[in-house]
Parts: C-alpha cells; sequence; structure tokens
C-alpha cells in the first residue's frame, strides 16, 4: 500500500486526541516549541540522512494534527498549517528515500489540509511538489497540468509561481 494509510493514520490521531482524556488548550509558547522541534528535525535530516528523521516527523505530524483538531481558533488553524507543513515535508523525505508513494501521499495531504485552511501558498508549493515527482517518473502530461495549476492562485509568493513555471517549461 502507500506509506500512508488513511484508517492508520485517522486511528494513530485519534488515538492521540483521545489518550490521557482532555488536555489544556496550548499556548504560544506550545506552538513555539512545536515549531522548534520541527526545525530541529529538518536540521538532522540535512546532517545525517533524511531517512533518520521519517518515522519522529510522522509522530510529530500526527500530534500536531491531533491537537489541532481538538482545539479551538485560532490555536487549530496555526496547529493544522503547521501539520501541513510537516506533512509537505514528510512528502520531500519520502522522495528522498526512495518510496514515491509514500511522497505522493503525503504531498496530498499537505495540500489538503492546506485547502481546508485557505492557505494558497500550501497547495499551490504542494502542487509544485507533486508535478516534481510526476517528472521523476517520467510522466510529461501531469507535470504540465499540476504546474498550470500550481499558478492559477495569484495568492501565492513570487518563489512558489516562479517555482511552477520553471516546472511547467
Amino acid at each position: 500500500g502507500t506509506g500512508l494509510d488513511r484508517r492508520q493514520m485517522l486511528g494513530g490521531v485519534l488515538g492521540l486526541a483521545l489518550a490521557g482524556g482532555p488536555r489544556p488548550v496550548p499556548d504560544e509558547r506550545v506552538v513555539t516549541g512545536l515549531r522548534a522541534s520541527f526545525e530541529q528535525l529538518r536540521r538532522l535530516g540535512r546532517q545525517t540522512s533524511p531517512s533518520v528523521v521519517l518515522e519522529p516527523l510522522i509522530a510529530q505530524v500526527r500530534t500536531v494534527h491531533a491537537l489541532g483538531m481538538e482545539n479551538p481558533e485560532p490555536m487549530r488553524s496555526r496547529l493544522l498549517l503547521l501539520a501541513a507543513r510537516i506533512a509537505e515535508y514528510i512528502g520531500w523525505v519520502s522522495q528522498e528515500t526512495g518510496d514515491e508513494p509514500g511522497a505522493l501521499a503525503w504531498t496530498r495531504r499537505a495540500a489538503e489540509l492546506g485547502r481546508s485552511l485557505g492557505d494558497h501558498e500550501i497547495v499551490s508549493y504542494a502542487l509544485v511538489r507533486e508535478a516534481g515527482i510526476a517528472l521523476y517518473r517520467q510522466d510529461p502530461i501531469a507535470v504540465i497540468d499540476l504546474a498550470r495549476y500550481a499558478q492559477q492562485s495569484r495568492r501565492v509568493s513570487r518563489r512558489t509561481l516562479g517555482l511552477a513555471a520553471r516546472r511547467e517549461a
């Protein structure tokens, strides 16, 4: 199967969300700590190997997603946005370790979360990443379609639009 079985992921997320009963609403320090932990894992992946950080990242995205789902706004959106960024990075790590189905599943999960939050940047960047996966798969039609789709939103950074244009070319 894919590196991401939806039932397993939901089970993991729900298990985390329900374990230990209600928790206090996280404050700014919690979000800052989770973001710092993610950055630390990214650094570690660059210094060693992406495969070293894959499992801790998956555990982290499940935790952050569960916290987001069980908390009210604005904390909910902030945590889910972080979960989307982690999922997008897991997609990249999966691709680096040769797990193309996992890369695709995590990249699409990031786009799904971004879409649910109305974050056009994450959605477009995920499409650029998916176009990159299609490029490695030698599927030029998918590359062009995904890259064009990524450029449709004008509420996206010039960097992401540039990456999409380069992918399309």
